[in-house]
């Protein structure tokens, strides 16, 4: 008994998409253990080799077709020769004894890629995760062994894919990935010529690491790589979310140039101290959710950075829960002002509460006297801004009255509160800035910095 034919037909063109061959027998086999093995002709490099009694292996209805699953970026080379060998005893006969047959010798089934390159121009920076063994000896190594390991990781893929080594490159950084496992990245450089575009390579890495068992990935440094977590692109932030950052800033800027403008047509201070705490609003609750999502989400990429994280954050709350409370009690005693608490309780309660998690809450709660239906005369309050009682803004008021109608009881009355929230508010919302500044933002930033771009440890 004979193979008939095989499947692409010997110095047929094969190319990354190729995924399977068939070998056509003269009679019906059945699978037995022996393998088959693809190489590439120029220097016998090991692309792919399975057993007959592995998954990559089936056979037809009728026994007379073997099919073997070939593995995405087996073929990836362009216009590069390749043979399949198929060891005796891949299939046996289902008659004549079961006997063993006759495989096929290197260098007769020969096949070429083809030149089907797509070019590019563009690079790719991936990430891979070592396993757990793997993770502790390059943690336990020293420092001037880590850049030796990566060098000679970077040997074997350039190798094995195979693919220039100077497109590959690495900053030899890495950060943890929780189970004890490490994740390092490196990056995949432009091609040039003819040669399989940063992604291409990507993927071909990936089928690779994923289909271990049949390669040679299972040997030397590439040994060490996770399989379960593959070979990942790592986005470039800037390029992923730079459209809606943009379109967030242009909605905010036409949103703030549109509301001053109507602040001006409408010369209302009402409608002008309502339309700031909506801004503020709209910059505050988005910034403390995603402070919480960082933290819940990203620091723990980074062990030995979370718990700063968590306490940075606690820290940042407490200090506002004493700022909140401290300007409260200050308000509280004063008539003025609690007469105002008392008839905004509830907008007061709310906005005292949410100050806990930032202080430009007691900012909006500053303008609460502003949202009342009263209208005055700011020039007024401009006199007596810094202090009402002042002999200076006692004499300006009054030669401001000359030219002008008395005051009502209840415009005295707001000047008043406006006042005194200013009064009672002003050092708290300069002190609570500074703390935002020099002990959340910037701690924020570096750990966020620090997080998101691997750091040797």
């Amino acid at each position: 008994m004979m193979i008939t034919n095989v499947t692409p037909t010997i110095n047929s063109k094969v190319d990354s998409s190729t995924n399977n061959i068939s070998i056509h027998f003269s009679s019906p086999v059945f699978l037995s253990n022996g393998n088959i093995i693809i190489y590439k002709a120029s220097d016998n490099n090991l692309r792919q080799s399975v057993s007959a009694n592995s998954e990559y292996c089936t056979l037809s209805n009728d026994g007379k077709v073997a099919y073997i699953r070939i593995v995405n970026g087996t073929f990836s080379e362009h216009c590069e020769k390749y043979y399949v060998r198929v060891d005796s005893n891949f299939v046996k006969t289902r008659s004549f004894n079961n006997e063993a047959l006759r495989g096929i010798e290197s260098n007769v089934w020969l096949l070429e890629s083809v030149d089907n390159a797509n070019y590019s121009e563009t690079a790719a920076t991936i990430s891979v995760a070592l396993t757990v063994d793997a993770s502790k000896r390059f943690l336990n190594s020293s420092l001037t062994n880590k850049p030796a390991y990566f060098d000679a990781l970077l040997n074997e893929l350039a190798n094995k894919v195979p693919i220039k080594r100077k497109r590959l490159s690495s900053d030899e950084k890495f950060q943890n990935f929780g189970n004890d496992q490490i994740v390092i990245s490196f990056r995949i450089g432009p091609p040039s010529n003819a040669e399989n575009t940063a992604q291409q390579v990507h993927s071909n890495l990936n089928h690779m690491l994923k289909n271990n068992k049949i390669n040679n990935f299972l040997s030397g440094a590439t040994n060490d790589l996770d399989s379960t977590y593959g070979f990942k692109v790592v986005e470039d932030l800037w390029n992923q979310f730079k459209l809606p950052i943009i379109a967030a800033m242009a909605i905010f800027a036409i949103i703030c140039l549109f509301s001053h403008i109507l602040s001006y047509k409408l010369n209302s201070k009402k409608f002008e101290a309502i339309n700031s705490a909506i801004l503020r609003l709209g910059l505050i609750i988005p910034n403390f959710i995603l402070s919480i999502l960082f933290i819940v989400y990203y620091s723990k990429d980074r062990q030995e950075l979370y718990l700063p994280s968590v306490l940075l954050f606690s820290v940042s709350l407490l200090i506002n829960f004493c700022i909140t409370t401290y300007t409260v009690y200050n308000g509280i005693n004063d008539p003025v002002i609690v007469r105002e608490f008392i008839r905004k309780r509830v907008l007061v309660t709310v906005l005292t509460i949410l100050a806990v998690t930032d202080y430009e809450y007691l900012a909006i709660l500053k303008n609460v006297p502003r949202f009342n239906e009263i209208e005055i005369d700011f020039k007024y309050l401009t006199i007596m801004k810094d202090d009402p009682e002042s002999v200076k803004a006692k004499t300006d008021y009054e030669y401001l009255k000359i030219s002008k109608d008395e005051l009502k009881p209840d415009e005295i009355e707001q000047i008043k509160q406006i006042n005194m929230f200013r009064q009672i508010f002003r050092l708290t919302i300069i002190y609570g800035a500074l703390f935002d500044i020099f002990l959340r933002n910037i701690p924020q930033i570096v750990i966020q910095v620090r997080i998101h771009y691997y750091i040797h440890l």
